[in-house]
């Protein structure tokens, strides 16, 4: 639990400007710290709030389909 949470806040520092104002960011990082003591795999939620700061700075952009067969795209991994 708490290298998950040094993980989130790592990921959080390293991704923001310094002095840079992001409310929206830290009231996720905080959602996801409140929740890291009852999850069974944290490293998960992690991984979780990663992929939603990559979003959030349009660093990746998932797409409604999968690329391979067209279907309707149901996770990041294939």
């Amino acid at each position: 639990t708490l290298s998950a949470a040094g993980s989130i806040a790592s990921d959080l520092i390293r991704s923001q400007m310094p002095g840079k104002s992001s409310p929206d960011l830290f009231a996720l990082m905080q959602r996801y710290m409140q929740h890291l003591p009852q999850f069974s795999q944290p490293r998960i939620l992690a991984i979780s709030f990663r992929l939603k700061l990559l979003l959030h700075e349009g660093l990746i952009a998932p797409q409604p389909e999968c690329c391979r067969c067209h279907t309707q795209a149901s996770t990041l991994v294939h």
